[in-house]
């Protein structure tokens, strides 16, 4: 799941009213119950699909895990500190040359993601190639707000989601 801080930012998703036949729950109410967690599964699985597609442009491998704390419940959380510090934002902020005497970097180009939009794109490099000595004022990144974007998301189709796991079962 990862570390206690990008837990928080993780979406837990609790299922909303769904209509159950009624003799199918006095019949058989483990049969409901087994169909209402496949159906969370099936939603979890929805969510963790959107956020791979953020990263699908990516170079470097991210993972995301679903968990259950408890019966129809679900977290889908990364341990992975890129995509959570882009999730979250940052701040405007210094950058100094850790490695090397000089930082060497391109300008002008074009994210590969967007606040707010579930996938990624190309994005550029930039043309302009900048070398200095001294740290460079970062601006700041914008927050993509993914972990709220899903879960808004996945709330309105959670219940559809869910029913029909629960149509198959009776």
């Amino acid at each position: 799941m990862g570390t206690a801080a990008n837990q928080g930012r993780a979406r837990d998703m609790k299922a909303r009213a769904i209509r159950i036949p009624r003799d199918a729950l006095i019949l058989n109410p483990e049969r409901i119950a087994r169909a209402v967690e496949n159906g969370m599964q099936a939603a979890a699985e929805g969510v963790r699909a959107d956020f791979y597609a953020t990263t699908n442009t990516w170079e470097r491998g991210v993972s995301f895990t679903i968990s259950r704390p408890g019966a129809f419940r679900r977290i889908i959380g990364t341990d992975d500190e890129i995509w959570t510090m882009l999730n979250q934002g940052t701040k405007p902020h210094l950058i100094y040359p850790r490695r090397a005497k000089a930082l060497a970097f391109a300008t002008g180009g074009r994210a590969k993601t967007k606040p707010r939009v579930l996938g990624s794109s190309a994005g550029s490099q930039g043309s302009t190639f900048v070398t200095t000595r001294g740290p460079v004022q970062h601006p700041g990144t914008k927050a993509r707000e993914w972990d709220t974007t899903a879960q808004k998301k996945w709330q309105q189709e959670l219940a559809t989601v869910v029913q029909r796991s629960v149509d198959s079962e009776v």
